[in-house]
This record gives C-alpha cells, sequence and structure tokens, in this order.
C-alpha cells in the first residue's frame, strides 16, 4: 500500500501547478498523551498545545505519539524537547496546510528559550527578499506580529490563511528573536524550473553549490518525491530536471540563509519536511558547506489511515527509514485528493506518497 503523504513546496507559477504544493503529512487522534509532570532543570517545559484542531483520523492510535527515528521507539515529549534544546540547528517540519503543526512549531521553539537559548528563527514562508519589510516592521512596532504580515503582503503569497502561522511569529517577537527570512522566491525557482541551470549566473551558481555531482540515490529519491506531487503525470525530462534544480536552490537558499542568521543561540528552520530531512535538503546543504554543529530534524507528520507502525511512514519519503530524528503524529488536516482528476501513468488512479518539498 503506498502511503498518501503529500507534501508542499512552492514553484508556484511552474507549468504543473507547482504553487504551493502540499507538505508532509500524517493523522492524529484526540488529545495528545500528557508527559510526566517535569521537575527540577526540565521545570520549564511547556506543555504541549491540546487538544489538536484537526479531527481526521484523530483515533489514530499513532496520534501525539513520538518516534525516535534512530532509537526506533516512542518517546515522552521531555525527551523530544531535550533533543530540540541540545541542538545548534533544529529543523522543524511541517505539512503547510495543517494548522497542528504550527501550533507544535511554536511549542518546541517556546521550550528552547524557556532552556535560556534565543535561537534565530528562519522560514521558508517568507522569500529572501522580504527581509527588509520584516525588519522595517518590527523596528516601528516590535511586538506586534501582525505588522509583519502586512509588511509582506501575506494575503497575496498564496501561503496558508496567517493565523496558522501567527503562533510562531508571535513567539518570535515577544522573545525578541531574530527573524530570518530564508526562501528563494517563486520567479527565481520558476525561472530555473522553466530555463534550467543557464537562468542563474555561473557565480551564483558555484556560492549555492549545485555545480557539485549528488550522491545517485539522493538523486532517485528527489525524483520519485516529484513524480508523486505530480501525481505521476508525464513530465518532460527537461522540466523535472528544472524542478530538481530549484528545489535544490532552494535548500541551497535557506541552509545559507541559517548560516548568516546563525549567532550564539542557533537557528530554528521552520519549512516543509521535505526541505527538514536528514538525508538530503537543508541538513545536506549545511554539511556541504562544512556545517557540522549538533543538530535535530523533527517532523510533524500526518498519520495514515489504516497505517499503525511508525517506521513504515518511511515509504511516504522514499527512504529506508524516517529521514529525520523525531516524528510528532498528529490527525489529517483534510481529506482532498491532491491527485483528483490529474493524468496518472499506466492509467492507474492509485494513492501517491510525498514528503514536502
Amino acid at each position: 500500500m503506498r502511503l498518501a503523504l503529500t507534501s508542499s513546496s512552492a514553484f508556484a507559477g511552474c507549468l504543473c501547478a507547482l504553487a504551493l504544493t502540499l507538505a508532509a503529512c500524517g493523522p492524529a487522534a484526540g488529545k495528545p498523551p500528557t508527559s510526566p509532570t517535569p521537575s527540577g532543570k526540565d521545570a520549564a517545559m511547556p506543555a504541549r498545545p491540546a487538544p489538536f484542531v484537526t479531527t481526521l483520523d484523530a483515533a489514530h492510535p499513532l496520534v501525539g505519539k513520538a518516534w525516535d527515528v534512530a532509537g526506533k521507539k516512542l518517546v515522552d515529549d521531555a525527551a523530544l524537547l531535550a533533543a530540540a534544546r541540545g541542538a545548534h540547528f533544529v529543523f522543524l517540519g511541517e505539512k503547510h496546510d495543517n494548522p497542528d503543526h504550527h501550533r507544535l512549531q511554536a511549542w518546541v521553539i517556546d521550550a528552547i528559550v524557556k532552556g535560556g537559548r534565543a535561537p534565530a528563527i528562519a522560514m521558508e514562508q517568507f522569500d529572501v527578499e522580504s527581509q527588509p519589510a520584516i525588519d522595517a516592521a518590527r523596528k516601528a512596532q516590535p511586538k506586534d506580529a501582525d505588522a509583519i504580515a502586512t509588511a509582506t503582503r501575506w494575503s497575496e503569497t498564496g501561503w496558508p490563511p496567517w493565523e496558522q502561522y501567527a503562533p510562531i511569529v508571535r513567539l518570535t517577537v515577544e522573545a525578541d528573536l531574530p527573524l530570518v527570512a530564508a526562501n528563494l522566491s517563486r520567479a527565481r525557482a520558476k525561472a530555473l524550473v522553466l530555463g534550467g541551470i543557464d537562468a542563474m549566473a555561473p557565480e551564483e551558481r558555484a556560492r549555492l553549490l549545485l555545480d557539485r555531482p549528488l550522491d545517485p540515490k539522493m538523486v532517485a529519491s528527489q525524483r520519485a518525491e516529484l513524480d508523486d506531487v505530480h501525481c505521476g503525470m508525464e513530465m518532460p525530462t527537461e522540466v523535472l530536471d528544472g524542478m530538481a534544480l530549484a528545489a535544490r536552490a532552494r535548500d541551497a537558499v535557506l541552509a545559507d540563509r541559517m548560516i548568516s542568521g546563525d549567532r550564539e543561540g542557533g537557528v530554528v528552520l521552520v519549512a516543509g519536511t521535505g526541505h527538514t530531512r536528514t538525508d538530503r535538503g537543508v541538513p545536506e546543504a549545511l554539511t556541504a558547506r562544512g556545517r557540522k554543529d549538533a543538530r535535530v530534524s523533527i517532523a510533524f507528520v500526518e498519520v495514515a489511515p489504516g497505517v499503525t507502525d511508525a517506521a513504515g511512514y518511511a515509504e511516504g519519503w522514499h527512504a529506508e527509514a524516517l529521514p529525520f530524528d523525531f516524528v510528532l503524529f498528529t490527525p489529517r488536516a483534510n481529506d482532498a485528493d491532491p491527485c483528483a482528476g490529474k493524468r496518472v501513468r499506466k492509467g492507474e488512479k492509485g494513492e501517491k506518497g510525498g514528503g514536502s518539498m
């Protein structure tokens, strides 16, 4: 059975509806389990937000559970938050249209801050070009998160409603944390999709390390993910090459922005799961740039109906094991079939899988 784990990326404007696609998924159950009451050094750990606001498959046995990928076991909130507090680079992967994922991202950031660190918050949701507008809004209204939405024209960007991301930005301004606009713009990504590598100046390609060869397994995984995102539709090779290049460029820019925003408190990246996977994406781009800082990737994943083995969700990311350090499962945000009405190879209409780009 293929897992229907669609993900979100934004190549907006591309031939195949590469606007904000859907990010990595997973279902949920009623209230998340309650962790033991923290004490001592863990006393400042905030309680997980509850109940979930999404409800599809809320009774699924994995909903609210956190999975340690390397340890192959379920862990409590204290272990999850301790891992985040102990990492210099923290990757918080999401399915873009699931509001619970953003509430949980804010929760992890809050735990890091309450642990005594002040990380920079890098967000895929803001294009690099919006940094001056963000900085100006913060200077004029330092504690007003909504001013940032207005300054960046959030309602025109195609991202989910501002109310979903507001908890993250509100926490960022209240704690006076740096907010880093981290994404390659959709216009530039579209240029790469349509024009290939020649759409980028040679010196910039070199700076972003886009000319370096990639592990064939990494390339195959990315191609499989792109195939899933586009529902198995026949795509010209040059278009697939362009989409893969745009995805790599996004990862490279996200990594560079994390490095430029880095300071003593480290950096937290808020992005789709395709960017936060440990086998490629931004973590791999950071490694290619010589950064070996302690890191942890936590993915918020919607449960899939009938799939109760946490390790089995790796198939949705075309990986032998889940490409994250931890996965916290949530209910699903919607039942929409992203492939409904689209042509699939060989006339198939089966479910497709995928992570978030």
